[in-house]
């Protein structure tokens, strides 16, 4: 899903995690390599506009996995304009865009925070998990509008990622279990919380790329004639 990339990107910015995805350009975005075919789904109008968004992303990914916190608001201001033109002609556009500024603004709340001490860092934790979980409920919020909107299972299915969605609910969980620690001053329950945490950036982390989500899209979405 578009807001699983945007995450993962905004992972890079704000709390560091690593990447292994390769940073600047990639001549294959620009053209559909499907893996799998599907029936038309989308209307011309929400294919278009949709596959812009996604290949927004690309280029604004590949800056922040290269330059890191440094390109925050960069990407935050790209990102934040690219949802913005998404035509609200139809409910799912409107959704899709809705939920996209929404994740900029929550992605951005993380710049600044530092991770220096266990105190930092219990406080940038619970931030992350509380944007985790906002970031859940756009998610949900997308459900009923995408069912109704798209008939297509495999198109549904990149629109809604059920996958990263539950990534994301095991990752929120576990930052939840190292504030929980911190405040108990368990000291043993603090390092095994730790090695968790890392496990559910690097989780995240592994999760799909901008060139990922759009070539799913492209592959999966294939807007009906006319």
């Amino acid at each position: 899903m578009f807001v699983a990339a945007v995450v993962a990107a905004g992972c890079t910015l704000a709390v560091g995690c690593g990447s292994d995805a390769e940073s600047g350009s990639d001549a294959s975005v620009g053209e559909s390599t499907p893996a799998v075919t599907a029936e038309p789904t989308l209307t011309p109008k929400q294919y278009s506009e949709l596959e812009r968004l996604y290949r927004a992303l690309v280029p604004l990914e590949a800056v922040a996995e290269r330059d890191g916190p440094q390109s925050s608001d960069r990407f935050n201001t790209g990102m934040a304009r690219a949802c913005r033109q998404v035509g609200r002609t139809d409910r799912l556009l409107a959704a899709m865009s809705d939920a996209c500024q929404r994740t900029v603004e929550s992605v951005a709340a993380l710049g600044g925070l530092d991770c220096d001490t266990l105190a930092n860092c219990r406080a940038l934790l619970a931030k992350t998990a509380q944007v985790l979980r906002e970031l859940l409920a756009e998610m949900r919020k997308l459900e009923p509008v995408v069912e109704r909107q798209v008939a297509d299972v495999a198109c549904r299915d990149v629109l809604l990622a059920p996958d990263q969605t539950a990534i994301f609910e095991e990752a929120a969980d576990t930052l939840d279990r190292f504030v929980e620690a911190v405040d108990a001053n368990d000291l043993d329950a603090i390092e095994g919380a730790n090695a968790d945490v890392q496990a559910a950036f690097a989780a995240i982390d592994d999760g799909p790329t901008a060139r990922d989500e759009l070539r799913v899209f492209r592959a999966s979405c294939r807007p009906a004639a006319g």
